[in-house]
This record gives structure tokens, C-alpha cells and sequence, in this order.
């Protein structure tokens, strides 16, 4: 019997899936990044795989992400952390994608061919590209995003499944919890659609769900440590400055669209500097530095490629569109998309709308959307050859502009800041700085000592107890006394503390300072 099903043309379609996630699979984990410095937690994620166990794993905003990690790295216990997490994204990610074809060849009707080609297009998208193969929670996080609404809608647009789908989206909001806005969506969208026996046992599975599991883990001896800050997560910042929305504007275009390229100008990088004085982009002058003009012509080009093929598409997407009469799967999921995103926007605009990956776990969002409309006014099947221009265009600037110079490890800020000190370090020996955040996370995980961050010290006396203690050397960088210039304006009251430790070091005689090499 199972092999007659295999032979059939349901194995055929499993054969397929397999094939094409495990094609893209490998797609993504061999076109990973070596420089890291954009990913803001990828090292800290690395080191704590590593380092850790049991309930320190646990985090409120990513609850089961590290102990999930965990597990999978037992499975090949010899291997670093960097390369369990970037393949455990590289799957997910390849997930993710086969999710979106089903969302559009299942319940939106689109010929396969058609959605193969746009499943691709958020795939080489410059976030999810960039993140794919990353130690990071962003493709692990879309994958069960997408695969909630590709169970959780039906092909005549109305919700179903509703104890699978809500236990996919429980197990999603413990994976990330900004996956409790899709959650959510879907919730809301069943009761608009009054399905209200649909609707109840949706939202009563999903709270048992999660709390079946914080209660297992509190039961364990997890201590429910940072609650409180999920609690105030979308309660910071300021929403309505007018500021924000062209910000949102470079956030998310640079999130699909690949824009390091620029900072092969120096002059363009000053003014970024100058116009946002907040953000470090000292890694992002030095990548333009080394990789030079080339790059920029390049990325330029391509960039004003992917420019006429979007609107190109849009142009087609556009002209002959028509309100549907029936309000199918079509009008479903962009209603679900569509809260997905203005929540997640929501949140975004209080803390920084302009950062790229801020914007990475509202690209599904933004392309289910896209989809969904051009889906309901009929025009998917005349957008094939405008699908595959875009995806060639988006292809060709994100892979040489974006993941290409990834490849250079000489263009690797913090590899080549911190080689000079990781040349002689030993494991006896104390490192100190108060350079990025980044940095000191790169230290931490490539240094075998004790690695200690003055942005994250409480008091003098205990820094100089541990100083006194090291039976090695105790080196420092040069950004003792001098943290950059973003953090200070940051994190005022740490800079003071920082700059004020900083320069009290410097005059310790029995501490190293590692001279900066020529980055700036």
C-alpha cells in the first residue's frame, strides 16, 4: 500500500517538496554570510548554545528558541554553534518558502509554475536571504508564521483547523513573540467572518497551548524572568513623530533590497552619519571601504534594474484589476496579512523604524499581502513574465551586492579589529572594552578567556577585584575611555560610567592596550 502511494500522485508531490526544500536548503546554507556584522544577536545566540544550559536557555521574548537549538545540537555535538543555528535556519527558511507555495497554488489557486516563481521572490529578498544561514531567530520565526495561515485558511476563505492552527501559532509565539500578532490576525479575522465556534476554540487552544507549556517550564524551575519586559514591549518609544515614516521607508526597503553598497561613498556615509547620529555604522564604512567604487557602480546599476522591474509589475498588477463578487481565500488572507503587518508596524515605529532588521519578520507579511491582492483581482496569471524579471533583478542585486561581499572576511570589521588580540590571547588572560555591543559579542564567543563589557559593569571596586585576580594578561582596546559616539548618545548614563572607567584603566599600567589597526 505505502508504495503504491509513493508511485502515485501524492508521492510525486512529496517527492517535490522534499526536492525543493532541500535544494533551497542547501541553496541558502551555502550561500551564508562570514561577516556577521549586521547580525545584531548572532553571537550572543552562538555563545549561549554553547555555553549554557537547562533553564538559562530560556528567554521571554524567544521562549523554546535556544532550547529547540539545543536539542538539534546533540545531534552533532562536535559542531560550533554558528553552523548548528545557521543550518537550523537555512531548513527553516527553505520551509518558509514551500509554505508560501502552498498558500498560493492551495488556497489562492495560482497555477504551480506561477507559485513557484513568487514563493521565490520574498526568498531573495535581501532579509530573508541575508538571515537564512544566520545565528539568528528570524527564519525560524517566518517559518511558522507562514505555515499558521498556510493551515489556518481554507480555500473558500474561511479559517480552518482550528486546533492545529492554534497550536501552530502557540508553538510560533514561543519560538518569537512577535509571533502573537499573526496569531492574533487570524483570530480576529474568524470572528469578522463570524465563524464563532471557529473563533472560540482557535483562541481557548491557543491559551492552553502556551500556558500548558510556561506552566511545564515553570514547574522545571524556570523563574518566568523577563515577563515584565514582554509586558512593556509595545509600550516604549514615540509613535507619531513625523520622522518615522520616511524611516519606515529605508527600514524596509533596505530589508528587501540590499543598500551597504552606498557606503562605498564616503561621502554618503558621513551625511547617513550626521543624519542619524544614533546609529554605529562604523562596520558599514569600513565594508564600503574595502570592497571600494566597484561595488557602488554595481549595486547601482542593479538597483535601478530592480526599481523598473517593480514598478513594472506593479504597472501589470494594476491595470485591469477588479473587485471580485465573492470575497474568497483571496480577500481572507489579506485581511490576516494585512493586521499582521499594521500591528507590526505599530510596534516597530516606538522603538526604530529605519533599522533593516526591524523589518525582517513583516516581509512574509508584506508579500502575503502583495500576493493576496493580486490574487483577488485576477491577476496572477498574467504576471508570470513580470514575476520572473523581478526575481531575476532582485536576484542579481542581493546576491553581488548583498551576499556576495558577505563572503570577504577582510571586509569583516570586527574580525579584523579584533585579530591582533586573538593572535596572543589566552585562556588565562582578561579582555575589556566598551566598544559596540556587536563587538563585545564577537570577543566573547572567538576569545578562550573571560571577555568583560564596561557598557555592562556595576561598580569600579568589583572590575578592579577581577582585574587584580587574572593570573594571566589583561589587555584592552583602545575604545577604553573612548566608546563610540552612537552609544554615548544612546546610552548616556552607561557612556558617562564607560568613558569614566575607560580612561581610569588606560593609566593601569599592568593592562594592555591593543592599538586600533587602520579601520575608519
Amino acid at each position: 500500500m505505502s508504495r503504491n502511494i509513493l508511485q502515485g500522485k501524492e508521492g510525486r508531490h512529496w517527492f517535490r517538496a522534499v526536492g525543493m526544500v532541500g535544494l533551497l536548503a542547501l541553496f541558502y546554507f551555502a550561500s551564508g554570510p562570514v561577516n556577521r556584522t549586521e547580525a545584531e544577536d548572532a553571537y550572543e545566540y552562538a555563545w549561549r548554545l554553547e555555553n549554557e544550559s537547562g533553564m538559562a536557555l530560556l528567554d521571554a521574548h524567544h521562549l523554546l528558541f535556544l532550547p529547540l537549538a539545543k536539542v538539534v545540537s546533540t545531534v552533532v555535538p562536535h559542531a560550533r554553534a554558528l553552523g548548528v543555528l545557521g543550518f537550523i535556519g537555512s531548513v527553516a527558511t527553505a520551509l518558509m518558502l514551500y509554505c508560501f507555495y502552498r498558500v498560493l497554488h492551495s488556497q489562492l489557486g495560482v497555477r504551480p509554475r506561477d507559485a513557484l516563481v513568487a514563493s521565490l521572490v520574498p526568498g531573495v529578498s535581501y532579509g530573508v536571504w541575508r538571515y537564512a544561514a544566520e545565528a539568528e531567530i528570524y527564519a525560524l520565526s517566518g517559518m511558522f508564521a507562514v505555515w499558521l495561515l498556510a493551515v489556518a485558511i481554507k480555500s473558500d476563505g474561511r479559517i480552518g483547523s482550528p486546533v492545529v492552527s492554534a497550536i501552530i501559532a502557540a508553538m510560533g509565539s514561543c519560538i518569537h513573540i512577535m509571533n502573537v500578532l499573526p496569531a492574533f490576525a487570524v483570530g480576529v479575522v474568524c470572528l469578522c467572518r463570524k465563524q464563532w465556534r471557529g473563533a472560540v476554540v482557535y483562541g481557548m487552544a491557543y491559551v492552553i497551548v502556551l500556558l500548558a507549556v510556561v506552566g511545564v517550564l515553570v514547574a522545571l524551575g524556570w523563574d518566568a524572568e523577563g515577563m515584565h519586559d514582554v509586558s512593556q514591549f509595545a509600550y516604549e518609544g514615540s509613535l507619531f513623530s513625523p520622522r518615522s515614516y520616511p524611516r519606515a521607508v529605508v527600514g524596509i526597503g533596505s530589508g528587501v533590497l540590499s543598500s551597504q553598497f552606498v557606503f562605498a561613498w564616503e561621502t554618503v556615509g558621513h551625511w547617513i552619519a550626521q543624519a542619524f547620529p544614533g546609529m554605529g555604522i562604523a562596520e558599514e564604512m569600513f565594508f564600503g571601504k574595502v570592497l571600494g567604487m566597484r561595488l557602488a557602480v554595481i549595486g547601482t546599476a542593479t538597483l535601478v534594474a530592480c526599481f523598473v522591474s517593480a514598478i513594472g509589475l506593479a504597472f501589470k498588477s494594476i491595470k485591469g484589476w477588479r473587485l471580485p463578487e465573492k470575497h474568497g481565500s483571496s480577500a481572507t488572507l489579506a485581511a490576516v496579512a494585512g493586521l499582521w503587518l499594521l500591528l507590526y508596524a505599530l510596534i516597530v515605529f516606538r522603538y526604530d523604524p529605519a533599522a533593516p532588521e526591524f523589518w525582517i519578520q513583516a516581509i512574509p507579511a508584506i508579500f502575503l499581502f502583495i500576493f493576496s491582492l493580486q490574487s483577488m483581482g485576477g491577476r496572477f496569471p498574467h504576471l508570470r513574465a513580470a514575476f520572473v524579471l523581478f526575481l531575476v533583478c532582485m536576484l542579481l542585486h542581493n546576491g553581488l551586492v548583498g551576499m556576495l561581499p558577505l563572503k570577504r572576511a577582510d571586509a569583516d570589521y570586527n574580525a579584523v579589529k579584533a585579530s591582533p588580540l586573538l593572535a596572543r590571547v589566552e585562556a588565562d588572560d582578561l579582555v575589556l572594552s566598551s566598544g559596540s555591543w556587536i563587538f563585545y559579542q564577537y570577543l566573547r564567543y572567538h576569545c578562550p578567556c573571560d571577555v568583560v563589557y564596561l557598557f555592562a559593569v556595576d561598580a569600579s571596586a568589583d572590575l578592579e577585584c577581577r582585574i587584580a585576580g587574572v593570573q594571566g594578561q589583561v589587555y584592552g582596546f583602545d575604545d577604553l575611555g573612548n566608546p563610540p559616539s552612537s552609544l554615548m548618545l544612546r546610552y548616556p548614563e552607561q557612556g558617562n560610567w564607560a568613558r569614566k572607567m575607560g580612561l581610569e584603566l588606560r593609566d593601569n599600567s599592568s593592562i594592555t592596550i591593543v592599538q586600533r589597526m587602520e579601520l575608519d
